[in-house]
């Protein structure tokens, strides 16, 4: 009797495992199904993550190529500028060349004086006082007498 009681109990385990089977086979699907709508989901958000980077990128890419642009005509600007300023300084160091005399102060006072007294040789000339000849003048003797009209 043993035995039979022995093959009883090894059957409701058969059972019991048979059972635990199936409810171990229905968690794997359950677990599977669940598994695969989160990965569908996280599948769907990669490819969303994905797709912004790759917009987020071109976005960037045109960025940079309207900045390199906008820097290369700003460059050629600068040095178009640089070229004008450079030949408004040459006009102007030509300009000063031609149109500026720098004279020192000493000379500066000896063209005065000299100014100055061809004013006085002048007035000398027109009171009477002297005779233009030449270059010179000539003494009259008559200082300071005019003649009348």
């Amino acid at each position: 009797v043993a035995r039979g009681s022995q093959c009883q109990e090894a059957g409701s385990l058969l059972v019991k495992a048979g059972m635990t089977l199936v409810e171990l086979g229905e968690a794997i699907v359950s677990f599977h199904n669940d598994y695969s709508e989160k990965l569908v989901a996280q599948t769907g958000v990669a490819k969303d993550a994905y797709s912004q980077r790759s917009k987020d990128l071109q976005a960037a890419q045109a960025a940079l190529s309207k900045r390199a642009n906008d820097f290369a005509v700003a460059e050629a600007d600068r040095k178009e500028g640089v070229a004008s300023l450079e030949l408004v300084e040459q006009a102007k160091r030509s300009i000063e060349q031609k149109c500026i005399v720098r004279q020192s102060h000493g000379e500066r006072m000896a063209q005065r004086q000299d100014e100055v007294e061809a004013l006085e040789k002048a007035l000398r000339a027109l009171n009477g006082e002297e005779i233009l000849v030449g270059t010179g003048l000539l003494a009259t003797g008559a200082q300071g007498q005019r003649r009348a009209a």
